[in-house]
């Protein structure tokens, strides 16, 4: 298969799963980011809201709020729509959907927080293997806001996790030049540490 029947394979996959399964992996695998020292020593931390049985974050953004961190959201920003932007999450937030019918925060280019000073980025995935590629929906959103952590050293924040179920992992994926590696996936089953700490 190609990357692209790739991606609809797992997609169909993950979307075949029932609410009940994903909310008990779900809580088995934020639970084990929970409890380590990335999560732990984080203070501005971008998060993601679960979509189409995506991981649920629920748990984590409760987490993070309870004590004092600062939580944030990805958003299309409307005059820069190929790249994300973070806008600060609270629960007051007014919340709308975007192209993709994923909800956000309403745009506020004076709230917006460089991808560059955040402590850590969790990312939804489609499909991810031991070394920590990860293939996302397509569009490289994620690949482009980050595309500083192409380098050689590659800078040591924002640490970024993938959030994935077993059945999403693949045996090897063939990265593109600007593909960017996660430090880890977290899963129902361990975590796949690549440039992790």
């Amino acid at each position: 298969m190609n990357i692209n029947e790739t991606r609809n394979h797992l997609i169909a996959h993950r979307s075949g799963m029932d609410t009940t399964t994903c909310a008990e992996l779900s809580t088995e695998i934020t639970t084990q980011l929970l409890q380590q020292p990335i999560f732990e020593q984080a203070q501005r931390i971008a998060v993601y809201l679960a979509h189409r049985n995506e991981v649920s974050t629920e748990k984590i953004i409760q987490d993070i709020w309870a004590q004092g961190k600062q939580c944030y959201l990805p958003v299309l920003a409307p005059d820069m729509p190929n790249s994300l932007h973070f806008l600060p999450y609270t629960a007051e937030t007014v919340l709308q959907p975007n192209t993709y019918k994923i909800l956000e925060p309403i745009w506020d280019a004076s709230a917006c927080l460089p991808a560059q000073d955040f402590d850590l980025v969790i990312t939804p995935l489609v499909g991810f293997d031991k070394h920590c590629h990860r293939i996302g929906m397509g569009a490289g959103y994620y690949d482009r806001s980050f595309a500083f952590m192409n380098t050689s050293p590659r800078p040591q924040h924002p640490k970024l996790v993938g959030l994935g179920y077993e059945l999403q992992k693949l045996d090897n994926i063939e990265p593109q030049p600007w593909d960017i590696t996660l430090d880890a996936v977290f899963t129902e089953n361990t975590v796949y540490q690549c440039n992790f700490e």
